[in-house]
């Protein structure tokens, strides 16, 4: 365990620690000591994970630098080199690029020594099993439905029509498709580019259906693409 890196996430959320560590071993965590103390938190998790872990990420790293006290902040940036006069020092902390050089002394920083490992020890270092979530994923039904559309599309059938229960997800399962349809289908099987258009009687149903394209294509899209509202 890592005695500054273990007050360091002591200091910061519940949000952001999750954020830092794995979903799989938050819960395993919670399964056995179902309310812990964020210090008792942050010892288990510093004894679960290599501090390179935190480190050698940016986005685990970023976390951390921000929630450093003035006076970390002040010492890590003697280390670095860098000037601090009439600056905001967590600016200047956030915004900075690690490099090798610059690592080995936030390595130091953090008393760590890193071992020379090769790649399957440093992949013995991380959990065996992780649950990877889905950023636009479907429910079974939406999926079944989704995949019979997908498959019509495949043949000569010009018509298809959805027809699902109120509430049961019709536009997260047909943006699904249309993201699906303009990424493959329509480049594979017709060779160009094709317009989809998306018809409501209400304007808010439309705009509705905007969003919810715009949260489709950016999880499931491939390049850009272009939105047009009338």
């Amino acid at each position: 365990m890592n005695n500054k890196l273990s007050k360091i996430i002591s200091s910061i959320g519940l949000d952001d620690i999750y954020q830092i560590t794995n979903p799989a071993v938050m819960e395993l965590i919670t399964e056995f000591d179902n309310n812990p103390s964020k210090e008792r938190l942050a010892d288990i998790i510093t004894d679960i994970y290599p501090v390179a872990y935190f480190l050698d990420h940016s986005k685990r790293r970023d976390i951390l630098l921000q929630h450093f006290n003035l006076n970390e902040v002040d010492g890590l940036l003697n280390l670095l080199g860098e000037s601090q006069e009439n600056e905001d020092k967590w600016s200047i902390l956030r915004g900075y690029h690690f490099n090798k050089k610059s690592l080995h002394i936030l390595y130091n920083y953090f008393s760590y020594i890193p071992e020379e490992n090769t790649i399957e020890d440093q992949l013995s270092c991380l959990p065996s099993s992780e649950c990877i979530d889905a950023n636009y994923g479907l429910f079974e039904h939406q999926e079944k439905a989704a995949q019979e559309i997908k498959s019509y599309l495949t043949t000569n059938q010009s018509r298809v029509l959805l027809h699902m229960p109120t509430g049961a997800g019709k536009t997260r399962t047909t943006m699904s498709v249309i993201c699906d349809y303009i990424r493959n289908i329509s480049t594979r099987i017709l060779g160009e580019k094709k317009l989809v258009v998306w018809v409501a009687d209400t304007e808010e149903l439309c705009e509705q259906a905007s969003e919810e394209f715009i949260k489709a294509w950016s999880s499931l899209g491939s390049g850009k693409t272009n939105l047009h509202r009338f």
